[in-house]
């Protein structure tokens, strides 16, 4: 093996070395995860949804036109207090429940701007689909179920997700410190410059 290449096994050796390093940047990532999910106050989540009554290209592909930025351009008319683009296409999630139904998840900073949200990128979506066939009888999608109602994810699974999140990456980042400061502390065998 040659002087410049480290085994995965000496590696974990190194970590190993120093835990409690590791375990330190592990609990700084866990508290700061943990303080910024209780103090940011979580979006809240509103749901319409859509039922397809023609689904040619099928329903996946008919959720990334519902998330697309022709439909979500029109839906920014419908949002109240008004949203950037960037920002709209970050809180809207569209989702299939079915072959037939799209599932569209917008949050907001308040109910009534969820509520809004997810209605607007809702009948934008019907509006886009239904243009190529002008008048026709034949709708290809309709309004199942309005939004009118937002919910907000508990604040214990919030802490938890964001704090287990916040500990792995500081776990990860006191590994990589680890690795970095132990490497940098061995010296080069001469001849190797």
């Amino acid at each position: 093996m040659s002087h410049g290449v480290v085994s995965p096994r000496g590696l974990m050796r190194k970590v190993r070395r120093r835990w409690a390093a590791v375990a330190a940047t592990a609990a700084l990532g866990l508290v700061g995860g943990a303080g910024y999910a209780a103090l940011s106050p979580p979006l809240l989540a509103s749901q319409a949804v859509v039922l397809l009554t023609q689904v040619p290209s099928g329903a996946a592909a008919q959720a990334a036109v519902a998330h697309s930025d022709p439909v979500l351009s029109v839906a920014r008319r419908g949002v109240s207090p008004a949203v950037s683009l960037p920002t709209l296409r970050s809180r809207v999630r569209v989702t299939t429940l079915t072959p037939r139904v799209l599932s569209i998840r917008a949050q907001g900073k308040t109910v009534a701007q969820a509520v809004s949200t997810a209605n607007a990128v809702a009948r934008s979506y019907i509006a886009y689909v239904r243009a190529p066939q002008g008048t026709s009888d034949q709708n290809p999608a309709y309004l199942l179920d309005m939004a009118e109602d937002a919910t907000r994810t508990p604040l214990a699974r919030r802490v938890a997700a964001v704090g287990g999140l916040g500990a792995l990456i500081g776990a990860l980042a006191g590994a990589l410190g680890a690795v970095v400061v132990r490497r940098q502390a061995s010296p080069l065998p001469e001849g190797s410059y």
